[in-house]
């Protein structure tokens, strides 16, 4: 099947592989750096635990379809894709061990989520894999699209400077690149019902990964009692314009079969920030 036209002309033609190389100091707060709350940057520390593995795995699903496309705009995306994404798993290993440092058992979510990616390997197929890839992919652009359209101010609620950088980085090429699972699975497997089928699996897998693991390590830092922390948490999820709340309905957008990424269009504000964060900065 060929792309859709109108998907290719809508996403961004320039986009780059960057190379932050990140360095914490040893002034900025290591654990409660995001809205200078125990909760919420439990949330992100769980989310970023799980980035190194799946990141390999979102790389190794899309190498197995190199060879079968067509498009050459589509075969220069999935090379800049696969650049981005082994950065991306490269830079929050770097912050994973500086959390680790300041006393957070990050070792634990990392071993589970490979453990998780490898029976996927062993057990799934090729296109299976890629369906994988493509619905987590909906969600991190999601994410992309929240910090940077819907609810731009909560970037700022960033209290250490490297956490910053991490996230304003990693969601600018998130919206980058947000279509290209997508049009890779379009271009080569073209099986709609599996992909919508996948997500209701992928949802599942991510809330309950993502939810254990930030109560382990709330637990661990003795914050897990803490109510007034945890409505922050609830509040910034669930809230009226929490995090969930406003992405839910571009979620379900995802089962339609007319669905494509681009259809919730970013690209004047991904402009915006990558002027004002980006620039010649890497």
């Amino acid at each position: 099947m060929n792309i859709h036209v109108e998907s290719l002309e809508r996403r961004p033609t320039e986009w780059n592989i960057r190379r932050p190389n990140l360095k914490p100091s040893v002034n900025e707060e290591p654990l409660y750096y995001f809205f200078n709350d125990p909760t919420i940057s439990m949330i992100l520390s769980a989310f970023s635990g799980s980035i190194p593995e799946m990141e390999r795995q979102f790389i190794h699903s899309m190498r197995q379809y190199q060879d079968f496309i067509q498009d050459p705009q589509l075969q220069k995306d999935v090379r800049a894709f696969i650049g981005q994404e082994a950065h991306h798993s490269n830079e929050h290993k770097t912050i994973n061990n500086y959390f680790e440092q300041a006393g957070l058992d990050m070792k634990t979510i990392d071993q589970h989520m490979k453990k998780v990616m490898n029976r996927w390997k062993l057990n799934l197929s090729a296109k299976q894999q890629l369906a994988h890839t493509v619905c987590l992919e909906h969600f991190t652009g999601l994410m992309a699209d929240f910090g940077l359209r819907k609810r731009p101010d909560v970037v700022n609620q960033a209290s250490n400077e490297t956490m910053l950088s991490l996230w304003t980085w990693h969601l600018i090429e998130e919206a980058e690149h947000k279509s290209v699972a997508y049009d890779l699975y379009l271009e080569t497997v073209d099986e709609p019902i599996r992909l919508r089928l996948t997500m209701l699996y992928i949802t599942t897998f991510m809330l309950a990964f993502n939810g254990w693991h930030t109560t382990r390590l709330l637990i661990q830092i003795n914050e897990h009692r803490n109510m007034k922390s945890l409505w922050n948490g609830a509040k910034f999820l669930f809230g009226k314009k929490g995090m969930v709340t406003s992405m839910f309905k571009d979620y379900l957008d995802f089962y339609r079969l007319d669905f494509h990424p681009w259809d919730h269009d970013n690209r004047k504000e991904l402009e915006e920030w990558k002027t004002r964060f980006i620039g010649n900065k890497y």
